[in-house]
């Protein structure tokens, strides 16, 4: 653990780098008019950021492409 406030981190992978492709008017943030790729955690990541590592939903152009009956497997290095 490093310290960094999970916001942070949040908004440096969406906002970050919406604006590092140069495309911060269409990505970064769930807002009308803006690309709707997003992904629904059970857990709020803010509260726990490993949370990040088990996504339930993921939507894409504002369909359900991978729902809750998905097993997620992620293998964390330690």
């Amino acid at each position: 653990e490093v310290g960094l406030d999970p916001l942070i981190i949040l908004k440096a992978a969406t906002q970050g780098s919406a604006r590092a492709l140069g495309m911060e008017q269409e990505l970064g943030e769930i807002k009308r008019g803006y690309l709707a790729d997003f992904v629904v955690y059970e857990k709020n990541p803010l509260d726990d950021i490993t949370t990040l590592h088990y996504p339930q939903h993921i939507f894409k152009d504002g369909e359900l492409v991978v729902g809750p009956s998905v097993v997620w497997s992620v293998s964390l290095a330690r």
